[in-house]
């Protein structure tokens, strides 16, 4: 048997070799705990940094709405959007649009222009475009098409919503007319020909406008590479009228693209191009060629029509 101070000494080896060993599991324990912070914040730097590099990519694959007055191409239809700007940025038309919304083709007209006026994104105004195209028909294709029989095709699509033309013509018709050319049979577009060799010459040789026309839209017809000279004001018995948009084509034939130039409201120049919007000086504007030539411009770039509108009293 043992002796008691055996006994106690045993015991006291023990304690000394369980201290040691709880000593040793505390310390890795707390060791580990020390470590873990540190493992954590390499782990959430890894995943920020992972989570940054993701989002550039998630933006390209879902760019932003461009934010401006500009329309979506739906596939070679530069065309039918410069003639909707030009019909935008003519205020009285637009007016006149949101009065009679209550027929098909001006009630989507009305829509798109809100739609452009509140710079709804490019999606919403595909929308309103497929809407017109819905209810104007084969006229809006996605083909190339030559802007001047396009607006006069929409110019004739209006008419019939008003029901026009009539004998006696409606009220509503009358209004209209009031707006643009008188001649409605020719679609409110006034055709410049070989007679003269400025706008003002052969407004002068063209049949008699009403002093009441707010605009006049001018077709520069593309003949051999004739040119007519234009400038910021011209008159029309008596009534002076300001340039207030350029239509231009660059390219050839039907193969090219449609942009406006676009005098705004508050008077800067504006170029639209499909979606993109951007200020222009009246340097470029009337820098197309010298002298202001309408139709032999610099490079490829022809003029396809001029809108004017009529000062202010």
């Amino acid at each position: 048997m043992f002796s008691k101070k055996k006994i106690v000494l045993i015991c006291a080896v023990v304690l000394v070799v369980l201290g040691t060993s709880i000593f040793g599991i505390v310390y890795a324990v707390k060791q580990k705990q020390k470590e873990k912070p540190s493992s954590d914040t390499g782990k959430e730097k890894k995943t920020e940094g992972t989570g940054t590099a993701e989002e550039p990519s998630s933006d390209r694959n879902n760019p932003p709405d461009v934010v401006s007055d500009g329309l979506p191409n739906l596939g070679n239809t530069c065309y039918a959007n410069t003639v909707f700007q030009t019909l935008y940025h003519i205020q009285p038309l637009r007016e006149f649009v949101k009065k009679k919304n209550n027929k098909p083709v001006l009630k989507e007209l009305d829509d798109l222009f809100l739609s452009m006026e509140k710079k709804d994104g490019e999606r919403e105004k595909e929308r309103k475009l497929e809407n017109i195209k819905r209810v104007i028909g084969d006229i809006f294709k996605t083909e190339m098409r030559d802007a001047v029989e396009f607006m006069r095709e929409v110019f004739g699509e209006i008419e019939k919503n008003l029901e026009g033309p009539k004998i006696p013509k409606s009220g509503d018709y009358k209004e209209l007319e009031k707006i643009f050319y008188s001649r409605t049979d020719e679609n409110n577009i006034c055709f410049v020909t070989r007679e003269g060799k400025s706008v003002q010459e052969v407004l002068e040789k063209q049949q008699s406008t009403p002093k009441t026309s707010e605009v006049l839209i001018l077709s520069i017809e593309s003949m051999l590479g004739r040119e007519y000279e234009t400038s910021k004001e011209i008159t029309r018995e008596g009534i002076e009228y300001s340039l207030s948009q350029v239509c231009v084509f660059t390219g050839k034939d039907y193969d090219g693209h449609y942009h406006l130039l676009v005098k705004t409201e508050s008077n800067p120049w504006k170029e639209f191009s499909d979606m993109r919007e951007r200020s222009v000086g009246e340097g470029e504007v009337f820098g197309i060629s010298p002298n202001h030539t309408m139709n032999k411009a610099a490079g490829s770039k022809t003029v396809r029509y001029l809108v004017y509108t009529k000062n202010s009293a």
